[in-house]
């Protein structure tokens, strides 16, 4: 890539003109994509593009202070914001000051992990190219700070009230999970008889929190663990199938839902438990997120060719009501059909709100809403892939990241974004 053309991304990101206009940090705009070329072709498209509506503008600086500590993140600088005359619009979530380092694009790359029921907290990683634990960022109200004291692994939450959760890996590749909340960080404690946390994947309405703990025996055996919400010190593994890989999650009544074996299993608020049907011609199923009283996952199955007679593997997205166990199917979005191809190791659905709207992520790239496709666009002439990872609970506001594929640097630039879907 031409210092040229770093200089077309970097100043559609940060040197925009800003017109008037009252900050609405929940907004995220949209756009369509193509290729960056020279700086006056930029210059001339974002030109026409505020005479039909489609433009490049820029949104005043947040004035955000921070619930806990009433101290807002130094050096915030405004978003910049590309709408449409219709559906979503995607805004750049600036990254706070400390991370600004010398080269073309100014930014290290950053990775949105999640968003907070509300919208208002966003959070992400540095993505520094296969480093294990890494920087981590959290935005309130459009305003950044990097997270004190630890360094975190890839996986990072966020609960409506700022509580942060996280892994961060030691020297001698054991994991944790830590919370951060108000200035100050604790390691989640590891129940008697376990290793290490393999994962921390889920925290509900009232603070409970779910993961997956790895067994001291030789076995290595993993089980769900919760901490309860003023009980953590007492961490509870949930009793019944073992060997959990991938996610789990926990509703706001206090149902955990998990997946061991290719079953997708339940427990009650009680602690009983038993697995959750899968949709018609589909054998295994793995859950991706649990949000209200739902839950979103991958199912996988095999169906016959009639031209052939040859036998297919096929994957479907399936939505389960955690109140009844009842499951359907979320319905591919460029078709309609039952079936919704998705790439090796990317589950596509990741984002999940209480009304069990989901987020779709490439090659979909949308959001379904109350039935509704609502594509997310990306931001004017520069090509890249979108990795939307979370929807606030009004089904507005999404969050995730742009990966800027006009670079041939690895790691690649990736800029955290949210959209704003009317």
């Amino acid at each position: 890539m031409t210092v040229q053309e770093h200089d077309d991304v970097r100043e559609w990101l940060e040197s925009v003109a800003a017109p008037p206009s009252r900050l609405d940090i929940d907004a995220a705009v949209a756009a369509g994509r193509a290729r960056v070329r020279s700086q006056r072709r930029l210059r001339t498209t974002v030109a026409v593009a505020v005479l039909s509506a489609v433009a490049v503008v820029g949104l005043p600086a947040a004035a955000g202070v921070w619930p806990h500590d009433g101290v807002p993140s130094p050096g915030s600088s405004a978003p910049s914001t590309s709408p449409t005359p219709a559906g979503c619009t995607m805004t750049w979530l600036t990254p706070p000051d400390g991370l600004r380092h010398e080269g073309p694009t100014k930014w290290p790359p950053i990775r949105v992990t999640g968003m907070d029921p509300t919208g208002r907290y966003v959070v992400g990683v540095v993505a520094e190219g296969g480093a294990s634990n890494v920087p981590a960022v959290l935005w309130y109200d459009g305003v950044a700070r990097v997270l004190p004291e630890v360094a975190w692994d890839s996986t990072v939450l966020v609960h409506s009230d700022g509580t942060v959760l996280a892994m961060r890996t030691d020297g001698n590749d054991r994991r944790s999970a830590w919370i951060y909340r108000g200035g100050s960080t604790n390691a989640l404690p590891v129940p008697i008889g376990y290793r290490q946390v393999s994962e921390v994947s889920g925290i509900n309405r009232v603070g409970d929190v779910v993961g997956i703990v790895e067994r001291s025996d030789p076995t290595r055996t993993s089980d769900v663990v919760v901490w309860r919400a003023g009980a953590r010190s007492r961490p509870e593994v949930l009793r019944g199938p073992s060997d959990h890989s991938g996610n789990a999650g926990i509703a706001d009544d206090g149902t955990v839902v998990a997946t061991s074996g290719g079953v997708v299993f339940r427990w009650l608020p009680d602690g009983s438990g038993k697995p959750l049907p899968l949709p018609a011609r589909t054998v295994r199923g793995s859950v991706v997120a649990v949000r209200g009283h739902w839950a979103t996952g991958v199912a996988e199955g095999i169906r016959e060719s009639t031209a052939s007679g040859v036998q297919q593997a096929i994957t479907v997205a399936a939505r389960w009501d955690l109140r009844s166990g009842a499951v359907d199917v979320i319905p591919n979005p460029d078709n309609g059909s039952v079936e919704m191809p998705m790439p090796v190791h990317n589950p596509v659905l990741r984002g999940l709100n209480a009304a069990g709207d989901v987020t779709l992520g490439p090659p979909y790239n949308a959001l379904l809403r109350g039935g509704r496709v609502i594509r997310l666009p990306a931001p004017p002439k520069v090509p890249g892939t979108m990795s939307p990872v979370a929807v606030d609970d009004t089904g507005t506001i999404v969050a995730g990241t742009f990966v800027d594929d006009s670079r041939t640097a690895f790691p690649p630039q990736q800029l955290p974004v949210t959209w704003r879907c009317p």
